[in-house]
Protein backbone atom coordinates (compact mmCIF):
# COMPACT_ATOMS: atom_id res chain seq x y z
CA UNK A 1 0.00 0.00 0.00
CA UNK A 2 1.17 3.26 -0.77
CA UNK A 3 -0.11 6.57 0.71
CA UNK A 4 -0.20 10.51 -0.58
CA UNK A 5 -0.12 12.17 2.82
CA UNK A 6 -3.26 14.50 1.72
CA UNK A 7 -2.58 15.88 -1.42
CA UNK A 8 -3.04 19.28 -2.44
CA UNK A 9 -3.85 18.44 -5.77
CA UNK A 10 -5.82 16.40 -7.54
CA UNK A 11 -3.16 13.94 -9.00
CA UNK A 12 -0.65 12.15 -7.54
CA UNK A 13 2.38 9.66 -9.30
CA UNK A 14 2.35 6.72 -7.79
CA UNK A 15 5.93 4.54 -7.86
CA UNK A 16 5.80 0.83 -7.63
CA UNK A 17 8.65 -1.64 -7.70
CA UNK A 18 8.40 -4.19 -10.69
CA UNK A 19 6.36 -7.42 -9.85
CA UNK A 20 8.38 -10.60 -9.38
CA UNK A 21 8.93 -11.60 -13.05
CA UNK A 22 7.47 -14.93 -12.25
CA UNK A 23 4.41 -13.65 -12.04
CA UNK A 24 3.72 -13.71 -15.68
CA UNK A 25 1.53 -10.05 -15.38
CA UNK A 26 0.79 -8.41 -18.14
CA UNK A 27 -0.16 -4.94 -16.05
CA UNK A 28 -0.98 -3.52 -13.00
CA UNK A 29 -4.33 -2.01 -11.29
CA UNK A 30 -4.40 0.56 -9.00
CA UNK A 31 -6.58 0.77 -6.19
CA UNK A 32 -7.88 3.61 -4.23
CA UNK A 33 -9.54 4.51 -1.31
CA UNK A 34 -10.16 7.52 0.77
CA UNK A 35 -8.06 7.71 4.15
CA UNK A 36 -5.18 6.73 5.79
CA UNK A 37 -6.26 3.01 6.15
CA UNK A 38 -5.37 0.95 2.51
CA UNK A 39 -8.20 -0.55 0.42
CA UNK A 40 -7.64 -4.49 0.93
CA UNK A 41 -9.21 -4.97 -2.88
CA UNK A 42 -9.34 -8.95 -4.11
CA UNK A 43 -9.56 -8.81 -7.95
CA UNK A 44 -11.99 -12.13 -8.80
CA UNK A 45 -10.09 -13.69 -11.72
CA UNK A 46 -11.79 -13.61 -15.38
CA UNK A 47 -13.32 -9.98 -14.22
CA UNK A 48 -12.40 -7.21 -16.41
CA UNK A 49 -12.81 -3.86 -14.48
CA UNK A 50 -12.63 -0.23 -15.63
CA UNK A 51 -11.31 2.80 -14.10
CA UNK A 52 -14.04 4.22 -11.42
CA UNK A 53 -15.47 0.22 -10.45
CA UNK A 54 -15.55 -0.82 -6.87
CA UNK A 55 -13.35 -3.82 -5.61
CA UNK A 56 -14.44 -4.50 -1.76
CA UNK A 57 -13.56 -1.21 -0.48
CA UNK A 58 -11.24 0.62 -3.14
CA UNK A 59 -11.77 2.12 -6.22
CA UNK A 60 -10.07 1.73 -9.46
CA UNK A 61 -7.94 4.31 -9.94
CA UNK A 62 -6.11 3.45 -12.78
CA UNK A 63 -5.37 0.11 -15.21
CA UNK A 64 -1.22 0.10 -16.51
CA UNK A 65 -1.11 -2.14 -19.49
CA UNK A 66 2.37 -2.46 -19.58
CA UNK A 67 4.05 -5.06 -17.57
CA UNK A 68 6.94 -2.72 -17.11
CA UNK A 69 5.65 -0.14 -15.82
CA UNK A 70 6.86 1.10 -12.31
CA UNK A 71 4.93 4.11 -11.93
CA UNK A 72 2.19 5.46 -13.19
CA UNK A 73 -0.28 9.41 -12.29
CA UNK A 74 -3.75 9.26 -10.62
CA UNK A 75 -6.07 11.99 -11.22
CA UNK A 76 -9.45 12.74 -10.19
CA UNK A 77 -8.19 12.81 -6.70
CA UNK A 78 -9.88 15.15 -3.91
CA UNK A 79 -7.78 17.74 -2.69
CA UNK A 80 -6.84 17.75 0.86
CA UNK A 81 -7.95 14.62 1.27
CA UNK A 82 -5.56 11.68 2.39
CA UNK A 83 -5.67 8.85 -0.13
CA UNK A 84 -4.08 5.26 0.51
CA UNK A 85 -3.18 3.36 -2.95
CA UNK A 86 -2.83 -0.59 -3.59
CA UNK A 87 -0.58 -1.70 -6.81
CA UNK A 88 -2.02 -4.87 -7.65
CA UNK A 89 -0.20 -7.07 -11.34
CA UNK A 90 -2.55 -8.78 -13.04
CA UNK A 91 -2.30 -11.16 -15.74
Amino acid sequence: PVSDGGATVSSVTINFPAANTSTNRSGYIIIRRAGATPPSAVPVDGTFYTVGATINNGVVAAIITSNTATSATVSGLAVNTQHSFQVIAYN
